[in-house]
């Protein structure tokens, strides 16, 4: 239920294709890989299974989950350093994290 965050708009011509960007583009990659890798590399986490995803238009499965390490959920965490932004869902789609209201604060 999270997703990097957006760029502003860099007056690319709007189209419906999708545009592919390298990785080192993403807004605070570089600092949520270095978070991530500080406070989970060698550390026991517990993940817990949301929901799976079933595959659609060319898309494996994807199993969603939430993973917590000390009582700390690390979506949450992510959320408030602003490495990350919260994916909105409809109020009666239940295909979301178990924990979504908390990251919605």
């Amino acid at each position: 239920s999270i997703r990097p965050p957006r760029m502003a708009d860099d007056g690319a011509p709007k189209d419906n294709t999708k545009r592919i960007r390298p990785l080192y583009d993403v807004p605070y990659m570089f600092e949520a890989r270095e978070f991530l890798r500080k406070k989970l590399i060698g550390k026991k986490v517990n993940v817990s299974v949301d929901y799976i995803r079933p595959g659609s238009e060319g898309f494996p499965e994807r199993t969603c989950a939430t993973v917590t390490i000390g009582g700390i959920n690390v979506a949450e965490a992510l959320v408030s350093k602003g490495f990350v932004t919260v994916v909105r869902y409809r109020a009666d789609d239940d295909q979301r994290s178990a924990h979504y209201d908390e990251l919605l604060a």
